[in-house]
């Protein structure tokens, strides 16, 4: 079930991006300011996108980066590298010198120098200070088309449960630093003894790759503020026409060995989505939507929004109170003044217990808006359910909650997980032939893009070929 569905959307090419998650003005700042800034985004990206646990991979892109940084004329921080277990093929950098890269990005490259100017690339970004030069004041996107306060209320209190997705919540980097970190990222990869001309392909089969999986093609705008790939490529030919290659070899002989086993797609650890249901293994819990909702899954959050955004729930656990009654109790407390005459409290029952939920509604020029959050116990851990509507779709939001159940033992057998293995030929086999030999559960014109190899072709027994392998997914 839980396979390589892509739903959310791509940014084109390398996107190096930053989560919009502090607006504020900056003029002249010390890099203090990139340490602090950074600091706190990495615990959003924790938060909201989870971080991949897997001490060896990530020391292993961590030597690439740091040979990397031993290279830099004057680094600005003390870098980090991390990967985040997000389906998407994608690499950022936050301020203050944090590294992102997904599992979704590492199934697409081939070699350990197409990582490493990928690495070079976001280490510019971070370097030359490139998100803090161009922030601007701005608002946090949200889920909701709902007018008053009282969700600004609810995401304060309750950490931003109904902003955007962290996918959404991305700040492209202008053409020009697009271009400085295309530049000055293969000048360093080159100084740090990689072939620089490994971006080009990467970026190319990175295109190939997101074209075929979403069906739509990279097309070249004026208003786009993202440099067109081919457009890249033909930069980078002339950046490197008389570039003086000095490679001094990986750090590892088989650069795909080190990932063998990586997670590929959707983490079932967070939920998978199978039609109008999310089913979570580590919470025990089966959630069914109406149709018309739009679901999705991040590390703290299940969520379900209506299309016409008019109502929203999301779905997670109470990490800071051990009950129900506490959680509320100091939910309360934090309500501001003006809105403690107007919210209601009351026990509520549930087929799997009894918790706590609290009512809040605001009356506008145009509506009412309602706001509930529930505590309720559920398999040895207390929910926390948010849920925020106008007045008609409140019998909606009451539907999804007392219809939350157990998952069945069907339910728990179709959960399973991906990952991504390294095969060779034993034969003379094709592409095709190895694939299928190797229980391959990948469409085989992905496996195609990602080896940039044709079924029909003969693999060379020395050569190290990508495919996926499904298993059974335990809950931890």
């Amino acid at each position: 079930m839980n396979s390589f569905n892509i739903k959310k959307p791509f940014v084109s090419g390398l996107a190096a991006i930053s989560l919009v998650l502090t607006v504020e003005v900056v003029i002249a700042q010390s890099i203090d300011f990139d340490k602090k800034l950074g600091a706190s985004n990495a615990e959003s990206v924790k938060k909201q996108m989870g971080i991949y646990n897997n001490p060896s991979m990530t020391a292993y892109v961590g030597s690439i980066g740091q040979r990397l940084v031993n290279n830099l004329e004057k680094p600005l921080f003390e870098y980090k590298f991390h990967l985040v277990p997000d389906p998407s093929p994608n690499a950022f950098a936050l301020p203050g010198g944090y590294i992102y890269v997904t599992t979704g990005l590492i199934s697409i490259l081939k070699t350990e120098d197409e990582m490493a100017c990928i690495l070079a690339h976001e280490i510019i970004h971070s370097n030359n200070r490139h998100s803090v030069k161009q922030m601007r004041k701005g608002i946090i996107p949200g889920l909701l088309a709902l007018p008053g306060e009282i969700l600004g209320i609810v995401n304060d209190k309750l950490g931003e449960i109904f902003v955007a997705p962290s996918h959404l919540l991305v700040a492209k980097y202008s053409r020009k630093y697009e271009t400085e970190a295309d530049v000055q990222g293969v000048q360093l990869a080159l100084k740090s003894g990689y072939d620089p001309n490994a971006l080009k392909a990467a970026l190319n089969r990175m295109t190939t790759t997101i074209e075929l999986l979403t069906g739509q093609s990279e097309e070249k705008s004026y208003f786009s503020d993202h440099p067109f790939t081919p457009d890249r490529v033909t930069r980078l030919d002339k950046e490197l026409k008389e570039a003086k290659l000095n490679i001094s070899g990986p750090i590892s002989p088989t650069f795909l060995s080190n990932f063998d086993g990586l997670l590929f797609g959707q983490n079932p650890k967070f939920g998978v989505i199978h039609k109008q249901s999310i089913l979570n293994p580590t919470l025990n819990l089966s959630v069914s939507f109406p149709e018309k909702w739009n679901l999705f899954l991040e590390s703290g959050r299940m969520c379900g929004i209506i299309e016409n955004q008019e109502a929203a729930i999301a779905i997670g656990t109470e990490t800071e109170h051990a009950t129900a009654t506490d959680a509320a109790n100091a939910f309360v407390q934090e309500v501001p003044e003006k809105q403690k005459n107007s919210y209601k409290r009351r026990v509520y029952t549930h087929p799997n217990g009894q918790g706590v939920l609290i009512s809040m509604k605001e009356t506008t020029k145009d509506v009412v808006v309602w706001a509930h959050i529930l505590w309720l116990p559920h398999d040895g851990k207390l929910l926390k359910i948010v849920g925020m509507s106008t007045q008609d779709h409140l019998p909606t939001l009451k539907s999804i909650v007392d219809q939350m159940k157990t998952l069945s033992p069907e339910e728990k057998k179709s959960i399973t997980i991906q990952e991504l293995k390294s095969v060779q030929s034993s034969s003379n086999q094709t592409l095709e032939d190895l694939a299928n030999s190797s229980k391959n559960v990948l469409r085989m014109y992905v496996v195609e893009a990602i080896n940039e190899m044709k079924m029909t072709d003969r693999v060379d027994p020395t050569e190290w070929i990508k495919i996926i392998k499904e298993q059974p997914y335990t809950a931890p």
